[in-house]
């Protein structure tokens, strides 16, 4: 068995969980992106911490999930084996059920078999560690369910990243288009920008909104102008990375008129 050696990007609170969770525990690995070839086995260990004075009891489970329109961040969780992307039954972990000393920790041990025949490009899931009794909102005899979850990327030497960028047209004091994913992984991306003026120089830069996307999905971007860019001819260059050397370029010639309207004249490639 061969331990795969990966990138950690700790995110805290990823999952939109609640804030009464983070407060009482969490975990030293909130995502994992992994890379993986068919038939290898990535063993990992996941260390949850209990902030509390008091003993936690907590259920250990997997799901699969997706990203959700319009692609901001927003997931779908679902039962394993659900999606396209699904693990399936490619991965184990133990304990099932942990429980959490005051101001103490625990192991939960994960061994993932990518098939031998695998051609997927991805594999996402994500492990759950949750209260075994839900809290009671106080004065409202409503359930809160406190659970924290790592998310895992695995992504195999079927892998393919690719995508495109359409649509662009002018807003009230920007641009926005559409951006496609045509690939086989999940796509987690934020373009950035820069306004040259006839003369070459750079008048304006900035970033559009993040979007997170699965195979064969299309998010909107979109961005704005600084207020202190002139009227005036110019040309935006915007550039979504994709990463790995691959990347997604589009050239936009566009007009500001004094009125600070503004019109989209060419796009290229």
């Amino acid at each position: 068995m061969i331990k795969k050696t990966f990138y950690i990007l700790s995110v805290l609170a990823i999952l939109a969980f609640s804030h009464s969770a983070s407060a009482q525990m969490f975990t030293d690995k909130t995502k994992l992106e992994l890379k993986a070839k068919p038939g290898e086995t990535l063993i990992e260990n996941i260390t949850v911490y209990n902030t509390t004075k008091e003993k936690l009891d907590l259920k250990v489970y997997w799901q699969d999930f997706i990203y959700l329109p319009p692609y901001d961040g927003k997931k779908d969780f679902l039962p394993l084996g659900t999606t396209p992307y699904s693990l399936g039954d490619a991965v184990t972990f133990s304990p099932k059920q942990l429980i959490l000393p005051p101001d103490g920790n625990a192991k939960i041990n994960v061994s993932i078999q990518i098939p031998e025949a695998a051609q997927n490009g991805g594999y996402y899931g994500v492990l759950f560690y949750e209260k075994t009794e839900p809290a009671i909102a106080p004065g409202t005899g409503v359930k809160i369910v406190t659970r924290l979850g790592t998310l895992f990327f695995i992504e195999t030497d079927w892998r393919n990243k690719s995508a495109d960028v359409q649509n662009i047209k002018a807003t009230a004091k920007g641009l926005e288009g559409s951006f496609s994913n045509k690939g086989n992984i999940f796509l987690t991306l934020k373009g950035s920008f820069y306004v040259l003026n006839s003369d070459g120089m750079v008048e304006d830069r900035g970033e559009t909104n993040k979007l997170y996307l699965t195979p064969g999905a299309e998010g909107t971007f979109k961005f704005d102008f600084s207020d202190t860019l002139a009227a005036g001819t110019y040309t935006a260059v915007i550039t979504f990375d994709l990463k790995e050397g691959t990347s997604v370029v589009r050239e936009v010639d566009f007009e500001k008129s004094t009125d600070g309207q503004v019109e989209v004249i060419a796009v290229r490639e």
